[in-house]
């Protein structure tokens, strides 16, 4: 440091007298430091000024302050107020603009604090002077590029606040700058979008996103108008702040609005236009069927065969128009949406069975066979819109059989396991003719409207045009589809596709016990029904009405765990195929707290319950989708109990008296040919088994193998043996396996030989 000795004695004696080496260490500082009298004047400066400033500490040290400043103005602003008044400190910051020696300006910020001598008087001042020109540039070329009209840019706090805000904000929304920069920006969102913009700036803030892309909300302009915005944004960790560009979407959105408008607009005069059609369709219908009562009477007066055959003429052309009325009015209730979707447990096998037998008669008139393929996988009971789907499988079969002289029709049926989900299918039905095919082009407009192969079609064959129309729009309300592959003059085949059909925890209830109750009197009791599908809990809970079971519901494992926690539960039935958490997770987090709390798996497949990784803690029991409510009885009974005085009343006693009574037409000779075919199907199967190292893949196909002769041969000993060892495999029971299959196995086979 270099010192003007003769300017202020008091000073440089304050200063030099202290036992530090000040010169070395304020010459070792980066930055200008400069000690200033009372007046202004350089007393010393270090040897930084020269590299930063280009003048010689000589030059300096001696000269007014006000010398080296860019701007005399800017110094005499800083003369004439006391920059220290605004602030009780005794150090201010501020920024200023100093001339070099080569006459380029140096942008700085200084901060200057008083120095005391020790008596606590002012004696000067001690500046240091840093260089920001680079900062400043850059703040410049940001400013620059915030001044572009094309979009609104800013920087916020995740408190809420602009700390910079471009001047199209200004444009946009109408406010002036301070107006926008001193006030929270959520108290100009519209209140709707309130909760969902701080959701989103929270998660950019705690890092759970690290870009918002076309996020959407709406600004409130000055003149009280919301303006929509769309946010491309994102967080900095560094400087705690948001950088965030908006999009005006405003005329994107309002003409989004219009165009919502006249769909609407449109929707409801398609809906008028149906409920015309309909209303005109039942009026039409019922003198229809006057006319083909008449029609039906006169025939049975009428004497000469032409008569007849005038009479049987206006009966044929009735019910042609009486057909064409009825496809008009379905299609008419399906664009007036007042065909909704009412899923219930479904054996889809039972429902082609049912619409073979409807055309059986029709088929076998034209010499045609009718066969089926039905899926081996396929379950017991879907979730779908029965009466929808039976409509389609008629109007598919009718058009099959109208079309087809010769050959066969096939209906079938596949099912396919989501792997993600197992507790839905993919559900495929096709019909598939010998007829007269359909050609290339037709194939396209198939399903439209009155749409047909051609004019002679109608002509030769009849019909309306409306049949698959109405099958493809019925479909569609099950968020399915039907395509057609057909080669003209080989026939045509239709499927039908509808994914991700749930499957039925319950099996369909047969006409004679719906709505009724089992007679049976259980404790009470709270259970808690745990599956994805919301038409699966409310089957168990609708069914479980009457009795004196509280039935909680819980939509996946999380809400499973969390309620078993709270809850005082006696038993829990889990489906084990859910999003986000499986019922085998869930089943374990709970066993954690309460290992006596009865967990029963509700499973569509009979192998994913348990693997080798989870042998440690088990399902208290088993039961494989769908079904029957007497086994979910027979769970409550188990673990519930019945009410003293009641233990006649008993299931699972009724159920096993049953099974004891042997039907006496299963003779000898039946039980004979059983046991040959156990010894040649299946005996040496077992003999080849390692039962010290249990595979389980080898036990499933020899259960499989089991199921087989079972379905063939359905001995009561038979049966009772396949459902202990598929409980068995389901529940990982090493042990009880292996007493299955070398010694249960024997028995079994010794009882039906003697």
């Amino acid at each position: 440091m270099q010192w003007k000795k003769d300017l202020d004695p008091d000073l440089v004696e304050f200063l030099t007298q202290k036992g530090t080496p000040l010169d070395y260490i304020l010459d070792s500082f980066p930055d200008i430091v400069v000690i200033e009298d009372l007046d202004f004047n350089v007393v010393a400066v270090n040897e930084s000024a020269e590299s930063i400033l280009g003048y010689k500490t000589s030059e300096i040290i001696g000269e007014p302050v006000k010398r080296f400043y860019a701007e005399p103005a800017e110094f005499e602003k800083r003369e004439t107020e006391d920059l220290f008044e605004k602030s009780d400190k005794n150090s201010i910051t501020f920024e200023a603009r100093y001339r070099k020696k080569n006459g380029s300006v140096l942008e700085a910020e200084t901060i200057l604090k008083k120095i005391k001598n020790g008596n606590r008087e002012e004696i000067g001042y001690l500046g240091v002077v840093r260089d920001i020109s680079k900062r400043k540039k850059a703040n410049r070329q940001i400013q620059k590029f915030y001044s572009l009209p094309l979009n609104l840019m800013c920087t916020a706090t995740p408190e809420g606040y602009f700390k910079e805000i471009n001047p199209h904000f200004t444009e946009v929304l109408g406010y002036t700058s301070d107006e926008l920069l001193s006030q929270p920006f959520v108290n100009l969102i519209h209140p709707e979008d309130v909760e969902p913009t701080m959701v989103e700036i929270e998660k950019l803030a705690v890092g759970e996103r690290d870009v918002t892309v076309n996020f959407e909300n709406r600004f409130r302009r000055k003149d009280g108008s919301y303006y929509w915005l769309s946010w491309t944004s994102t967080f900095d960790e560094e400087s705690g702040l948001l950088y965030a560009i908006a999009k005006d979407i405003n005329e994107q959105k309002e003409l989004e609005q219009k165009l919502i408008d006249a769909k609407e607009k449109a929707e409801e005069a398609n809906k008028a236009k149906s409920h015309f059609v309909s209303n005109m369709s039942h009026e039409i219908r019922t003198p229809m069927n006057s006319i083909l009562g008449f029609a039906d009477m006169m025939k049975e007066l009428a004497n000469s065969d032409l008569e007849k055959e005038y009479i049987e003429n206006i009966r044929k052309s009735g019910k042609n128009l009486l057909k064409l009325i009825n496809d008009i009015l379905d299609l008419s209730k399906i664009e007036a949406g007042k065909k909704g979707i009412n899923r219930h447990p479904v054996n889809i096998e039972r429902v082609v069975d049912e619409v073979k037998s409807i055309f059986a008669l029709q088929a076998g008139d034209k010499g045609l066979e009718i066969r089926s393929i039905i899926d081996e996988n396929l379950p017991a009971a879907l979730l779908v819109d029965e009466m929808k789907l039976r409509q389609i499988l008629v109007n598919l079969m009718g058009n099959a059989i109208k079309f087809t002289d010769e050959g066969f029709i096939e209906i079938g049926i596949k099912s396919e396991e989501i792997s993600e989900t197992q507790s839905h299918v993919n559900l495929e039905l096709y019909v598939k003719d010998t007829g007269i095919g359909i050609s290339q082009a037709k194939q396209e407009t198939i399903f439209r409207e009155f749409e047909q192969e051609d004019y002679s079609t109608s002509d030769k064959y009849g019909g309306t045009g409306l049949g698959l129309s109405i099958s493809n729009r019925l479909a569609q309300l099950m968020d399915g589809s039907i395509d057609v592959v057909s080669v003209q003059g080989r026939g045509s085949t239709f499927t039908v596709y509808i994914p991700e059909v749930p499957i039925s925890t319950m099996l369909e209830e047969s006409k004679e016990k719906a709505g009724g109750r089992y007679n049976i009197a259980l404790n009470e009791g709270k259970i808690m029904v745990v599956d994805d599908i919301q038409l699966n809990r409310q089957l168990i809970v609708e069914f479980l009405k009457g009795y004196p079971i509280k039935v909680i519901e819980a939509k996946n494992g999380m809400d499973a765990v969390r309620i078993a926690r709270e809850e005082d539960l006696d038993l829990i039935f889990m489906d084990i195929k859910m999003p986000h958490m499986s019922g085998v997770e869930a089943m374990r987090l709970i066993k954690e707290s309460k290992k006596d709390l009865p967990v029963i798996a509700l499973t569509a497949s009979i192998f994913d319950v348990h693997s080798e990784q989870e042998k440690d803690i088990w399902f208290d029991g088993y039961l494989r989708k769908p079904v029957d409510r007497i086994q979910i009885l027979e769970e409550l009974e188990r673990y519930i109990g019945l009410e003293k005085g009641k233990e006649d009343q008993s299931v699972i006693t009724k159920r096993e008296s049953s099974e004891k009574t042997v039907s006496p037409k299963f003779s000898e000779e039946k039980k004979k040919k059983l046991a040959k075919k156990l010894d040649d199907k299946i005996s040496a199967s077992i003999a080849g088994l390692d039962t010290e190292s249990i595979m389980m893949d080898q036990y499933k196909e020899l259960l499989k193998d089991l199921k087989g002769i079972e379905n063939e041969i359905p001995a009561t000993q038979l049966v009772e043996f396949n459902n202990n060892l598929e409980s068995a495999i389901n529940l990982f029971d090493i042990d009880r396996i292996r007493d299955l299959i070398t010694q249960q196995y024997p028995k079994l086979v010794a009882s039906l030989n003697h």
